[in-house]
């Protein structure tokens, strides 16, 4: 199943604890339980996964869903946003997805410019980042960061500019 579909979660269970070779990680599991296994135990592993699941489709979403922003922005107030944005694509192209509490100010600085601007779509994407890195979902951080490139065209886009 691995080898068809590599982000299918798959929870072993197994009357025993299989020895794995050095620090390998195996390539036919996710995670092993061993017998036997008790309710709450088995859930948690499940909404271990449920958890990545439902965050990398919210983070794979997150463009795709929205309706069209059609806001009127004047020429140089969309201008001044996307200058901003610009400067934020170069900082999360070097940053380390591990610096949470700094994704977490950039979100914060992000949710602050959408206010400013009035730009929902921005708002949700930075509210999205802040609550992976607060979560330290490092995937879908890591997820959520490449589609900012894609958000800044959407947003560069969608705007009908006024004078």
């Amino acid at each position: 199943m691995k080898a068809i579909n590599p982000q299918i979660p798959i929870i072993m269970v197994s009357a025993s604890i299989i020895k794995e070779l050095g620090n390998e990680t195996p390539v036919f599991y996710d995670m092993q339980l061993s017998k036997p296994v008790n309710k709450d135990t088995l859930l948690e592993a499940i909404c271990t996964y449920l958890k990545e699941i439902e965050s990398k489709i919210e983070s794979d979403n997150l463009l795709k869903n929205q309706s069209k922003i059609d806001v009127a922005v004047d020429s140089e107030k969309l201008s001044e946003m996307l200058a901003l944005l610009v400067a934020y694509q170069d900082e999360f192209k070097s940053v380390d997805g591990f610096n949470v509490s700094l994704l977490v100010e950039k979100a914060e600085e992000l949710v602050q410019i959408s206010d400013k601007y009035h730009c929902p779509l921005l708002n949700e994407w930075a509210n999205t980042l802040k609550i992976q890195a607060d979560l330290f979902d490092i995937t879908n951080l890591s997820r959520t960061l490449n589609n900012f490139d894609k958000l800044c065209e959407r947003i560069a886009s969608s705007c009908k500019i006024t004078r």
